[in-house]
């Protein structure tokens, strides 16, 4: 656990940069937090290995003011991380008419997004994210990094009672955090893939790639 989340953020490059490779890292921040962020990391393979790579995370860390944190939480994450997925699979994925389903049980409007940054500009790019999103009356409900610290994650939230349901806020938003994710070196998705909603954004994303890119898919069709 760590007192804030661009200190941690700190700990996280350093051991990468020294060659420690966890099997888990998962680092982030909730607004219940109080400020503090914590990291989730394991490590498997030979019992040697292993060991030797956590005892190098931990010393990094505590360079940091990481602390131990409790290991009851530690098993709650392990025992229940997939329990989100497995209630949407559940609630709506299972249902006769998902789409339907999705949309009823929506109080808000939701983002998950995931951008590829130099580990150089993360820290400035969440600090310009967050002016955006305060002006837009956007909440982060959590900032994280997953695997990599290049991979860059964060959840945005807009209440339905904040504007209309017609309003275009959250999708100007989204795509002014993607842009500005570009100017600043990056790529707008390392995971989910672009899909038809961020289709628009792909000649920003590929530069002068992007003819190159629609020739070679003339020439498959």
């Amino acid at each position: 656990v760590f007192p804030d989340f661009e200190t941690g953020y700190r700990a996280v490059v350093e051991m990468l940069a020294h060659g420690v490779k966890p099997t888990v890292l998962d680092y982030g921040d909730e607004p219940e937090s109080d400020g503090e962020a914590t990291l989730f990391i394991s490590f498997e393979g030979f019992e040697a290995h292993a060991s030797a790579h956590w005892d190098q995370a931990k010393e990094i860390c505590g360079k940091f003011d990481g602390r131990p944190g409790d290991q009851n939480e530690v098993d709650r994450y392990w025992q229940t991380r997939h329990a989100s997925a497995e209630r949407y699979q559940r609630e709506i994925l299972d249902s006769s008419v998902p789409s339907e389903v999705r949309r009823s049980r929506s109080n808000y409007r939701m983002e998950y997004l995931h951008v590829a940054l130099p580990s150089s500009q993360v820290l400035e790019y969440r600090r310009r994210c967050q002016r955006i999103l305060s002006r837009r009356n956007i909440q982060v409900r959590e900032w994280s990094v997953w695997g990599r610290a290049e991979w860059f994650s964060f959840l945005l939230v807009e209440n339905g009672d904040t504007e209309s349901q017609s309003s275009n806020n959250m999708a100007d938003a989204v795509d002014e955090v993607l842009r500005l994710a570009h100017s600043m070196g990056g790529t707008m998705d390392y995971n989910h893939g672009v899909g038809l909603k961020l289709a628009h954004l792909m000649p920003e994303e590929l530069g002068t790639a992007y003819g190159v890119v629609q020739a070679i898919k003339n020439a498959l069709d």
